[in-house]
């Protein structure tokens, strides 16, 4: 489509049979995530360290059950490195349902970084989020 025509508009250049490609609809998972409460809880100062605890709701809005989902809370540095994670598998996940997962993740201390959920499946990221501030 062009600019301020809605999805789905065909021109009329491009009308004739000949000229068109019709790409079919897919039933596939769409999975996408949010911060239970939109934010994170940071612990400092405890008997096991300084960590964060993110309670993620995972929702499929797609048309097939999605299998083998991994949800994983990392801190990256500011040049997209990995400095800690943890993760979590949710085996199977059908159409339309949501679940939740918490993961606890060790805040690095002696780095810039910055606090990411990521959403995988099939090895692929398909959703994430990422925190307003930076750590420590």
């Amino acid at each position: 489509t062009t600019a301020n025509n809605p999805v789905g508009y065909i021109p009329n250049s491009y009308r004739s049979p000949s000229e068109l490609t019709v790409y079919p609809i897919s039933s596939r998972s769409l999975l996408l995530h949010d911060w239970k409460g939109g934010s994170i809880t940071i612990y400092t100062n405890t008997e096991i360290g300084d960590f964060v605890k993110v309670t993620a709701i995972v929702e499929n809005m797609g048309r097939t059950t999605a299998n083998n989902i991994i949800v994983k809370g990392v801190f990256y540095t500011l040049y997209d490195f990995e400095q800690k994670s943890e993760e979590t598998t949710i085996s199977s996940l059908k159409p339309g349902m949501k679940t939740k997962v918490t993961l606890k993740v060790n805040i690095p201390k002696t780095i810039t970084t910055l606090f990411k959920t990521e959403i995988y499946l099939y090895g692929e990221v398909v959703d994430e989020k990422e925190s307003a501030s930076t750590f420590p």
